[in-house]
């Protein structure tokens, strides 16, 4: 049996504790003692300063007596220079990039990978859980910490007691458990952002079959309903009224349609005028053809 090896990825701002932390708190209350770290960061002087007392804490491949070796991974652009702080698209793109990057060789890899988005900008935190999304599976972990404001306050690497940090796990809804028929084709991207893409026109597509299936179960009449509300709005008179039929009737047909697209699309509530908006709207904007049912 092959023993995957369990590893952090942390992103770093200001504060080094955060990563202090997170492998203290893996081993001490988790039972997970990573032998590597990897720290995501800008070039900024305050980060060279924490990135400076992590190193110290690590040195020598070493971190409190046990190996642990400290790999830092600067935030870096596509021509290769450094990021000195995320202020534009471009700087927010390069440190996606470099997230990504990160997660996806530890994942090709073998590895297990423990993430902590606890340190950094915003913005890191925001693609560290979006980088998780696209490529966790079941054993991977994304955390954040919560700690005492004295402890933050005191700017010490370590935890005097459990009262004064812990890690709070970020749950992960990853694309692998419900798109797995487009696994393939965005585990493969090298870019993030080509990967969205290629998972936004796979849950298009998906979409796209789902709605013309349904279509199918539906009477002339009761598509003929749904393609008018979804090109026009309106109350059931105001549908009656532009498709010569009387309101009650216009209710009749809804109210099937409704019943049948809670079985079909297994909806947990009944649907309703909104939610038959929003499942078709993108579609008749997308197959225009299909405005013009008879």
């Amino acid at each position: 049996m092959i023993t995957r090896r369990p590893i952090l990825i942390a992103t770093l701002g200001t504060r080094p504790p955060v990563v202090t932390l997170a492998v203290d708190m893996l081993a001490e209350d988790h039972g997970v003692p990573v032998e590597e770290v990897f720290v995501i960061h800008t070039s900024g002087d305050r980060v060279r300063d924490a990135l400076a007392r992590l190193q110290v804490e690590f040195s020598e491949g070493r971190y409190r007596g046990r190996r642990c070796l400290f790999t830092p991974l600067p935030i870096l652009t596509l021509r290769g220079a450094a990021v000195y702080d995320i202020r534009s698209r471009k700087d927010a793109d390069s440190a996606f990039r470099t997230i990504y990057r990160a997660v996806r060789q530890r994942k090709d890899a073998g590895e297990i990978v423990h993430f902590s988005i606890a340190g950094g900008r915003n913005s890191m935190v925001a693609y560290g859980s979006a980088t998780a999304q696209m490529l966790f599976d079941a054993d991977d972990r994304l955390w954040h910490i919560i700690s005492t404001e004295d402890f933050e306050r005191s700017g010490r690497l370590h935890r005097r007691s459990r009262l004064d940090a812990f890690l709070a796990p970020v749950p992960v809804q990853s694309w692998s458990e419900f798109l797995h028929y487009a696994l393939d084709a965005w585990s493969g991207a090298e870019d993030p952002l080509r990967a969205l893409e290629i998972r936004r026109q796979s849950v298009e597509r998906q979409a796209d079959l789902d709605c013309e299936m349904f279509l199918k179960e539906l009477t002339p009449a009761e598509r003929r309903v749904v393609v008018d509300f979804v090109a026009h709005g309106g109350t059931d008179r105001e549908i009656a009224d532009r498709l010569g039929r009387s309101h009650r009737t216009v209710g009749t047909h809804l109210r099937e349609i409704y019943s049948k697209m809670q079985a079909f699309f297994d909806y947990a509530h009944a649907p309703y005028r909104s939610t038959l908006m929003q499942q078709f709207a993108g579609f008749f904007d997308r197959h225009p053809h299909l405005n013009h049912l008879p």
